[in-house]
């Protein structure tokens, strides 16, 4: 890959950080399982648009 992949770098302690802080982060876990535990793409958006709906919004 010749161009810059933003955020590749970060996502691992974003993880372990989530994980720590007990956050949900679908993306970030779909994002990690794909580049650190050899993840299939496909499976991985197949689990995010297969999530539950609800209410996510903080005030």
């Amino acid at each position: 890959m010749q161009m810059v992949a933003e955020g590749v770098k970060n996502c691992e302690s974003i993880y372990h950080f989530a994980k720590e802080l007990q956050v949900e982060m679908p993306l970030t876990n779909e994002l990690y399982k794909i580049l650190y535990q050899d993840g299939n793409i496909h499976d991985s958006i197949k689990n995010l648009f297969g999530r539950k709906e609800r209410y996510e919004h903080w005030e």
